[in-house]
This record gives structure tokens, sequence and C-alpha cells, in this order.
């Protein structure tokens, strides 16, 4: 079994078998560190937003991505499909959702 309790911590929330646990090995495809920077330019939502200024139509510049960066889109997809249809309370243990919660921190 794997166990999920963190270390030094108090409670232990769940025990996975082997054939439960997180996947061990990742199905990863070989890119450079090129085609893996184009991926993501590629999936930044709103990259091609364009506003109106006095001068014209202006593609926007972002550049405050110290503050907050730009949302990634297949980021975001994950957390919509994976994260957020299992969304529950973290101050209970008592629901798979509120489970589920606490894991994902």
């Amino acid at each position: 079994k794997v166990s999920m309790a963190r270390p030094g911590a108090h409670r232990k929330f769940y025990d996975f078998t082997k054939s439960e646990g997180p996947k061990e090995e990742r199905d990863e495809v070989s890119s450079t560190p090129e085609d893996l920077v184009k991926y993501v330019a590629q999936n930044i939502i709103g990259a091609d937003t364009v506003f109106s200024t006095p001068f014209g139509p202006r593609k926007v510049v972002y550049c405050d991505y110290i503050a907050s960066g730009r949302s990634v889109k297949f980021i975001e997809d994950y957390i919509s499909c994976e994260v957020l249809s299992q969304y529950g309370s973290t101050h209970t243990t008592s629901t798979v959702t509120a489970l589920q919660t606490t894991l994902f921190r």
C-alpha cells in the first residue's frame, strides 16, 4: 500500500493499493526544449487578443508575468475536468469529494 499521510501529519486520509496509486511512469513524448516552449506559447489563453486604441487595433502585450502569469489551456482543461468536477470542502474527510480535494493539496 502507498500511504497518503503527510510526513509529520497526525491523520491519515487514505491508503492506495499499488494498482490504484499514482502512476509511476509517465507517457512522455520526446521533444526538444524548443518544441516545449512552442507548445506552451500556442496554449496561452488570450495570446491573440486585440483591443481598440486611438491608433487602431493593437494586440495585447502582457508584461506582468512576475505578478501573475497567463492562463495556459492544457492546465485549465486539467483543472476543469479533473479537479473541479470532484471538488469538495477540505474541512471534512467524510465525503469522497472532500477527500479528493484534500489529496490535491
